[in-house]
């Protein structure tokens, strides 16, 4: 029983850190480990225990919001011809990217390795070997190069908005354009 309970308040120890970190980080992208602890109504310790550092914390972070927003993005893309598919993944990926900057910006060094291993067999890949054998789309290229310049393109859509300056829709149309172009058919082909 005790070792339940202990899984429990651990559980729920991540939990409080995640949403914690998400909080403060979206105010302060330079915030401590000390100043999630306090948001998360636990001990600066606790946090260490369940995360190396700041970057673990980071990662996890990251891993955690891909499991949730990947495949709930996805499946929306899914009944979706390729050209408005990809146009769904670049609204949403640049929405997402606004909201949590701040959090993006931080995890930035680790961010193509987060992007590729957040969410478990690959999903955009899969979504276009699914696509390639419905027939939809015949890319050049094999899937898993196809799946890393899609999210090449997003992560770097994403960076940009990091300039102030940057029309939001014309990223998003220029992504969205890229992304469609990526399996356009050759004139003659």
């Amino acid at each position: 029983m005790a070792k339940e309970s202990t899984r429990a308040d651990s559980r729920r120890n991540r939990s409080l850190i995640l949403k914690a970190a998400a909080a403060v980080l979206r105010e302060n992208p330079q915030a401590s480990i000390a100043d999630v602890a306090e948001k998360a109504g636990v001990t600066r310790a606790t946090v260490y225990r369940h995360y190396a550092d700041r970057d673990a914390l980071l990662r996890e972070m990251t891993r955690d919001a891909a499991m949730h927003l990947v495949p709930a993005m996805l499946d929306e893309m899914r009944p979706m011809p390729w050209a408005a598919a990809m146009r769904h993944l670049a609204t949403s990926s640049l929405h997402l990217g606004r909201t949590y900057r701040p959090v993006i910006m931080s995890v930035a060094p680790h961010l193509e390795e987060a992007a590729r291993l957040a969410v478990e067999n690959e999903p955009i890949q899969a979504e276009i070997a699914a696509r390639r054998a419905a027939g939809e789309i015949d890319p050049a290229v094999p899937d898993d190069w196809l799946a890393l310049c899609v999210r090449s393109l997003c992560l770097a859509a994403i960076g940009r908005l990091a300039d102030p300056t940057v029309d939001h829709d014309a990223v998003v149309d220029q992504l969205a354009t890229t992304l469609a172009g990526l399996v356009t058919p050759r004139a003659g082909d």
